[in-house]
Order: C-alpha cells, then sequence, then structure tokens
C-alpha cells in the first residue's frame, strides 16, 4: 500500500492499476482471514489504506531521499538506508 500512496504523492495521478491491483488482492485475501464479511474487509482496508497514506504524508522527505538515492546508483545497502532515514527529521 505504501508503494501506491508514494506513487500518487509523486506522481500526482492515482497509482497504476495493473501494478497495484496483486496487492490490493493480496490485501484483500489476507484480511479474509481475519474478518468474516466483505464488508468488514473492506471497511479495514480502508483504515489501513488511511494510516498507511498518514505514514507516507509524515514521512515523505525521508522516502524521497530513498528514491533520490535509488535513482543515483540503483541500489540503497541497509547501512546508506539508516543514514538516509536517520537524517530525515520527521521520520518515525
Amino acid at each position: 500500500m505504501a508503494g501506491m500512496i508514494a506513487e500518487r504523492r509523486f506522481t500526482g495521478r492515482r497509482y497504476g492499476r495493473r501494478g497495484a491491483a496483486g496487492d490490493m488482492a493480496n490485501i484483500k485475501f489476507m484480511l479474509a482471514f481475519c474478518f468474516d464479511t466483505d464488508r468488514r474487509v473492506s471497511g479495514y482496508q480502508r483504515f489501513l489504506y488511511s494510516i498507511t497514506d498518514d505514514l507516507v504524508r509524515t514521512n515523505w522527505r525521508g522516502i524521497a531521499d530513498v528514491v533520490a538515492a535509488l535513482g543515483e546508483s540503483g541500489f540503497v545497502s541497509g547501512e546508506r538506508l539508516r543514514e538516509i532515514l536517520c537524517a530525515a527529521p520527521e521520520f518515525v
């Protein structure tokens, strides 16, 4: 979900349905093990989307910095990832 939300925030367009369809189907599949009705599954899926949207918004600077580093080298080591995220003041 975070990838879809970040894509929407970065591009200003709604996430690509083809790429996100599998992710959304997997989320729905997993939630179906926790809830007994489609209504509850859909409600919790909306709830998770809302929480994830807030996390992406709150941590956007760190996310954007990771994307920039990936664009430079195509790879970010765990150590470099920690450096980037620790430098972002809002990262939680």
